[in-house]
């Protein structure tokens, strides 16, 4: 019987190896790499994790409880539980568990971590199970170290020691037939592993644990040697007697242990092989045996778990979804795989991580023709890790942060992601108002000239669609930096981004759909500067901060083509910042959460993000972080936010037109937040605009919002959420959501009196036919809902009613009211019209003090 179950070998490699996983590799799928990754592709060091001592410790830990879990012996009665003996040589009692048929300790009710092996058969020389007959030992799984060993990778020592028992021994050589009785607390085996790469000619190098060593331990005077009562005769009575003397008892002891090595290599073997379900899991050379492992073709070697994954990946699924209407940019290709690099020391050791990502063919219209650059002249390999069991997370120059372990993203990768992104033509494509709600309904506020090609100043209901498309000429250039941040007194301050992404010559065309041909009306050639910072989620999830650290945003604006608008081109340059945040929504909050690898039973207390330099040029991001022994959770209690709306600021209509003298005035959102946790606790907030991406971390208690997405006038949705300061852990997972509008003008009323009730007409820019209408007759209100043609009937009373007014309310609350008639009707008996009015309509200023009242009257019902 091997030493774990099919089922259990899965969760013990799940458990060592899960710490290099990669997490959801399937995501953004299309299947294999026709043909495989081409290995000269793969860049050492893409990726890297080392781990101290300070985290080899909770891994043991955990793996020693998984080992003890997945072992736990079977009985029918209490003679079937074995009786151990702890390291003071005290017993260790065990019983058959009633109904669940199992061992526990007797002491502490816990499962007997015992393991069943099965001895081999007779054979030459000195033989266990003489005769071929079923003979075990009984084992406890009762230690487990891991150590760094410099140069030779991390010895990871299991400790097993072996209940009482009796089997025959047979020695040939000898002709001894005797009875072996081991006592309880005699034999110990300890099995050593190796974490390290394994090179095979001809294929990428992988990282493997294998079985380095194994020891076999039988103590003098704990062993007993008798006659076998099947096979054994007169002779074997006294030599076998004899051989229980000390010098004899020795010399079998070393026979012994040489036998049970290659025993206790292959047991563990097994629980460190890869486990299959058809030959196709183990690939060439191997094949699929009937207990569900890898066994090499040549010879009984078993075949060591490793990770790897290769993929044809969707960029647009994998990043998030990201992308513009009609574009799902072409596929790439991806592989990982880890081992490649291994270095070990007496403070630690790392994994290297090879990976590559290749689209798989260049888009010929959005992206220019140029190699990959990992094979570009200004190429550099990745660095390892830093040595060291401290981080230096304060920026003084000396690493004083103890870690457990760390993860490195070196910027050769992130150089193949972006020329992935923009080689497989993800930055070009168009935004339209089918995919967020802007129109020129909305622009020509901004841009007032648009409204004479939709002809809106003659017909208000006149709105088009629009679509601003985005073209990147040249490729995007990324940099790494520090990632450092000082609190300012109202929260952390990024001084520098992890990392800076450089759009240049980024061009962008606004086009307006005027009888049914999309006309340009706009371009707009600029370099754009996007820093970018990581916050961690309490689930251990890596978050981007968009736009921190970077003073200039927008460099070297150049406006064409807007010859068909009266705005001249610098004005048209204070439109540019609205324009490129209406372009860039899509991408700025469509990252999905990055999570860190998944290790069975350990948890993370994540300690700081940061840029790593070799020689004055950062290339490496590192997230540094303590393991911890069981799956916590939340380590703090989750904060709760109490963030209120204020006020909305709007300017007036004219301000905000892009001729307006100075330049479009911003509306502004003004948000109060509660500064303290009921438990004491100061709280720090974060916003994300419209879907975009989160903000850094601010305190205070209001938040006084003023962005150029303002000036797109329409509903807007601030999500916002708190966490105790510097606690990530503390995050609120369920962030407030905000919603308000940003509109300047009334509703477009028009009311007529007709013989059949009342005509109305209502419209809204940004309600548009959502509005809220309703009737003022007498001292009775009621909401109006006109039929397709605008009719309303009118009852008998209403008829003669005085006052009668209609009001138009938008979803911003702003009010336009026709009034029909003041407090009585006209005495000649004719038909009143009205228009929008403000609060003042065709019945004269004398009804204003009546209506006020009533309007008062309307707001208590």
């Amino acid at each position: 019987m091997g030493l774990l179950g099919r089922a259990n070998r899965r969760v013990f490699v799940g458990s060592l190896l899960g710490l290099v996983g990669c997490g959801s590799c399937e995501v953004g799928s299309q299947g294999p790499v026709p043909g495989g990754f081409d290995p000269a592709a793969m860049i050492p060091r893409a990726g890297q994790v080392r781990l101290t001592e300070r985290g080899l410790l909770p891994i043991a830990q955990v793996l020693l409880g998984e080992l003890q879990r997945g072992s736990t012996l079977s009985c029918n009665v209490d003679a079937d539980c074995p009786t151990f003996v702890d390291g003071a040589g005290a017993p260790i009692a065990s019983h058959c568990e009633l109904g669940r048929q199992r061992c526990v300790d007797t002491a502490n009710n816990t499962p007997t971590p015992g393991v069943l092996i099965a001895l081999p058969p007779e054979a030459s020389g000195l033989s266990l199970c003489r005769g071929g007959g079923a003979c075990e030992l009984l084992a406890r799984i009762d230690g487990l170290t891991v150590t760094p060993r410099a140069g030779q990778g991390a010895g990871l020592e299991v400790q097993a020691q072996l209940a009482p028992s009796s089997f025959s021994v047979a020695d040939f050589g000898q002709g001894l037939d005797c009875r072996l009785s081991i006592a309880a607390g005699a034999l110990n085996v300890g099995f050593g592993l190796d974490v390290g790469p394994r090179n095979t000619p001809g294929t990428l190098p992988q990282l493997v644990v294998d079985v380095s060593s194994a020891q076999v331990q039988l103590a003098n005077g704990l062993l007993s040697l008798s006659a076998d009562p099947v096979y054994g005769d007169a002779g074997d009575q006294a030599l076998c007697t004899a051989a229980n003397l000390t010098p004899l008892q020795t010399g079998l002891i070393a026979r012994l242990e040489g036998q049970l090595l290659p025993l206790a290599q292959g047991l563990l073997g097994q629980a460190l092989g890869k486990v299959c379900d058809t030959a196709a899991d183990c690939g060439p050379g191997a094949t699929c045996t009937a207990e569900g492992w890898c066994q090499a073709n040549v010879g009984t070697t078993i075949v060591p778990e490793t990770l790897n994954f290769e993929e044809r990946l969707v960029l647009p699924s994998l990043l998030g979804s990201v992308g513009y209407s009609g574009r799902s940019g072409a596929p790439a290709d991806g592989a990982l795989l880890i081992g490649g690099t291994f270095d070990a020391d007496a403070q630690g050791l790392g994994f290297g991580v090879l990976a590559g990502l290749e689209p798989v063919e260049l888009d010929a219209v959005c992206a220019q023709q140029r190699p990959s650059p990992r094979l570009r002249p200004t190429f550099v390999a990745p660095s390892p890790l830093p040595a060291t069991s401290s981080a230096d997370l304060d920026f003084d120059g000396t690493p004083e942060t103890p870690y457990g372990i760390a993860f490195g993203v070196s910027k050769a990768l992130v150089d193949q992601l972006v020329h992935g992104i923009y080689a497989s033509g993800l930055i070009c494509g168009a935004i339209t108002t089918a995919d967020i709600d802007v129109h020129t309904g909305t622009l020509e506020i901004l841009i007032p000239s648009l409204r004479f090609l939709t002809k809106s100043h003659l017909f208000p209901r006149s709105e088009r669609p629009v679509r601003l498309s985005v073209f990147l000429a040249e490729e995007p250039e990324v940099a790494l930096d520090s990632g450092r941040t000082v609190d300012n007194g109202s929260g952390p301050e990024y001084l520098n981004p992890v990392l800076r992404l450089d759009l240049k010559r980024l061009q962008l065309n606004l086009q307006v759909l005027v009888d049914e041909r999309w006309v340009r009306v706009l371009t707009v050639e600029l370099d754009l500067h996007l820093g970018l910072g990581v916050m961690v989620t309490p689930a251990n999830e890596l978050v981007p901060l968009v736009g921190v650290g970077v003073t200039q945003l927008l460099e070297n604006v150049v406006v064409r083509n807007s010859e068909l608008l009266l705005e001249s081109p610098a004005s048209l340059e204070s439109a540019i910042p609205t324009l490129v945040s209406f372009a860039f929504l899509e991408f700025s909050g469509a990252q999905d959460p990055i999570p860190l690898p998944a290790i069975n039973g350990v948890d993370y207390q994540v300690l700081g993000v940061r840029g790593l330099a070799t020689g004055g040029r950062y290339d490496q991001l590192a997230i540094y972080a303590d393991l911890l022994q069981i799956q916590t959770g939340n380590l703090s209690a989750a904060v709760k936010t109490d963030a209120r709306l204020v006020q909305v600021v709007v300017p007036d209509t004219s301000a905000f037109a892009v001729d307006h003298p100075g330049g479009p005035t911003l509306p502004a959102v003004q948000l109060a937040f509660v500064e303290q946790s009921p438990d004491g606790r100061t709280l720090e907030h974060q916003y994300a605009l419209d879907g975009g991406g989160w903000s850094g971390f601010f305190r205070g208690p209001n938040l006084v919002l003023s962005r150029p997405e303002l000036l797109l006038q329409g509903r807007h949705e601030l999500l916002v959420r708190s966490r105790a300061v510097g606690d990530y852990r503390s995050l609120d997972p369920a962030p407030v959501t905000v919603p308000f509008y940003v509109d300047s003008e009334d509703p477009i009323l028009s009311v007529k009196e007709v013989q059949a009730g009342l005509q109305i007409e209502a419209f809204d820019r940004v309600s548009r036919d959502q509005l809220r209408i309703e009737l003022l007759a007498g001292t009775t209100w009621r909401a109006l809902a006109p039929d397709a043609q605008g009719l309303v009937p009118l009852s008998d009373e209403e008829r003669v009613a005085a006052p009668l007014l209609v009001q138009a309310t938008d979803q911003a609350g702003r009010v336009s009211e026709v009034i029909l008639r003041g407090a009585q009707a006209p005495a000649d008996g004719s038909v009143n019209t009205g228009c929008r009015a403000n609060g003042v309509g065709e019945g004269g200023l004398w009804a204003l003090g009546l209506l006020f009242g009533l309007y008062g009257l309307r707001r208590r019902r």
